[in-house]
């Protein structure tokens, strides 16, 4: 009896420990405002834009400006919520956190700035080493937030790839590419984070 209680005990506290060493910055509402805002640009390059490959300041301005915008309001939030924190733990995993998902956003930026200056031909690609190097960032963050979040980086890669396989027969920087990257990616990743970290912290609040 003594065994199977200090197994359960020894479970509470593990369960404690990673409900501590979670990361709670990032938020179901403003991923989703990115994937609505991938929508909405892609129509506006669908009606503006119809012709992206003759036109790449044009078309790397209007994702260039989504992704700001996107970026700006998840750092808003969590810069919101690091300056609110007092524990020393929590600052030390947003700082992990970041670091994580650095490594990802910058190969992004790095591989638009090789390629728009040193590479055109292989401007198509884009789209699609976009979502990749996205996907591997959220796949890298997935040891501070809840397990089953991997599945939104899996997606980014597998809809990079499938969109790389696309634009090789001539679909060139569609507007329908970033709404199955990013759009779906981003709706699927707000869906994720409700389910498993916001819709759980509910419950755990409403049972106490």
């Amino acid at each position: 009896m003594r065994v199977n209680e200090a197994v359960s005990r020894i479970d509470a506290i593990h369960s404690m420990m990673n409900r501590t060493q979670m990361f709670r910055g990032y938020r179901s509402r403003t991923t989703l405002v990115s994937a609505v805002l991938a929508v909405v640009a892609a129509m506006i390059q669908a009606h503006f834009i119809p012709e992206p490959e003759l036109h790449l300041k044009q078309y790397l301005f209007l994702w260039g400006t989504v992704a700001a915008i996107s970026i700006s309001c998840a750092g808003w939030y969590l810069w919101k919520s690091y300056s609110s924190q007092s524990a020393s733990i929590n600052k030390s995993i947003f700082r992990s956190a970041m670091i994580q998902l650095s490594p990802g956003i910058v190969a992004g930026a790095g591989l638009t700035f090789v390629i728009c200056t040193c590479a055109t031909e292989a401007i198509w690609m884009l789209p699609g080493l976009w979502s990749i190097c996205f996907g591997l960032a959220v796949c890298s963050s997935v040891a501070l937030l809840p397990r089953f979040t991997l599945a939104g980086g899996v997606y980014f890669i597998v809809a990079g790839l499938f969109v790389l396989s696309v634009g090789a027969d001539g679909q060139v920087l569609a507007p329908w590419m970033m709404i199955v990257t990013f759009a779906f990616g981003q709706a699927f990743n707000a869906i994720l984070l409700y389910w498993t970290l916001e819709r759980a912290s509910l419950l755990e609040e409403q049972s106490q």
